[in-house]
């Protein structure tokens, strides 16, 4: 088992010989990293540097000074254990966590501009009517006053009046008064379009 940080593996083999050992042959494989043989000649050693995590098996075959290879290859077994930063369970952790954060700048976001739109509507609304107030006639009027000097066009205004208002709001009370001017406001709503 090789540790995180740990930048090097080296695995020393031989096989035992009483006939000119220094003529015995290897091949071997490291299965997990690729599993093509390599022909090591008479060498006895190979070194792996910076092996990435995972599970490995080291497997030689000798041939003695014949060319007879063993009947089965050695093998070790070897783990190279990962950096915290490099499991499955981090990776999980961060998509999760960049989830949470992506879904909390949405929800901040429509909450801002539910908010900057409720601002706007008080701003810009009478809360009796529901109509326009006056600091939207005065936005709204500029606006139309240079979109008629850019496409030489007429502007028209027209202006109303409640007749008798202030006598039927005498009479019959202010609550009275605030629903005659909904109803008022409703019908023009209703009906200009511009």
């Amino acid at each position: 088992r090789i540790a995180p940080g740990q930048t090097n593996l080296e695995l020393v083999y031989t096989a035992p010989s009483s006939l000119k050992a220094e003529h015995i042959h290897f091949k071997y494989a490291l299965d997990g990293l690729g599993s093509t043989w390599v022909d090591a000649g008479t060498r006895r050693a190979v070194t792996y540097s910076h092996l990435p995590p995972g599970s490995y098996t080291f497997r030689v075959i000798a041939a003695n000074s014949d060319g007879i290879p063993s009947a089965s290859p050695a093998e070790i077994r070897v783990r190279v254990d990962p950096f915290f930063y490099q499991t499955w369970w981090f990776a999980a952790l961060s998509v999760a966590v960049l989830a949470a954060l992506i879904a909390t700048g949405y929800v901040l976001r429509v909450r801002h501009l539910v908010a900057t739109a409720k601002l706007q509507a008080l701003a810009t609304v009478d809360s009796l009517t529901g109509v326009a107030n006056r600091r939207r006639f005065g936005d709204f009027l500029a606006q139309e006053w240079h979109r008629s000097q850019r496409a030489g066009t007429p502007l028209s205004l027209l202006m109303l009046d409640v007749d008798h208002f202030k006598k039927f709001n005498d009479a019959y009370g202010h609550a009275a008064g605030d629903e005659c001017l909904r109803q008022v406001a409703a019908i023009l709503a209703g009906t200009v379009e511009r």
